[in-house]
């Protein structure tokens, strides 16, 4: 069986349709960079982290590479759920296994939060496995 460590770090919003204009109207459309309130995990990113570790299949990863890396993006949902998951990275098994994690992680968010408006926000995780 492989043994890997996970290194992870979320950064809040990569793309936003009203990331150049912050008091755009609240359309439930658009996705946004800059919130008042972002977007959480229940229990915090340390807790995603862990539900994505342990639901993370290694076996799914065809590589003879000791590092392997992609960044994952994703939209909070304005009901907390997790739509739009992408993965750019130059292992295709690890990019479809990382979209498939996170998908099967059905925990709501609690929503981003924009002039006292639940809003989309766009979410950024890059990902580095490393085989030991």
């Amino acid at each position: 069986m492989k043994q890997f460590i996970f290194l992870f770090v979320l950064i809040w919003g990569v793309s936003a349709s009203a990331q150049g204009n912050p008091k755009a109207k609240n359309a439930p459309k658009e996705v946004y960079e800059r919130v008042d309130r972002d977007a959480a995990f229940p229990g915090g990113m340390n807790n995603f982290r862990a539900i994505f570790s342990q639901r993370f299949n290694s076996n799914k990863v065809n590589s003879n590479d000791r590092l392997i890396k992609t960044v994952v993006t994703f939209i909070v949902e304005r009901d907390g759920t997790i739509t739009d998951v992408k993965a750019v990275g130059i292992n295709s098994s690890f990019n479809w296994e990382a979209i498939n994690t996170i998908k099967k992680i059905k925990i709501k968010w609690r929503p981003a939060m924009l002039r006292k408006q639940m809003v989309r926000q766009r979410f950024k995780l890059p990902l580095t496995m490393n085989f030991e």
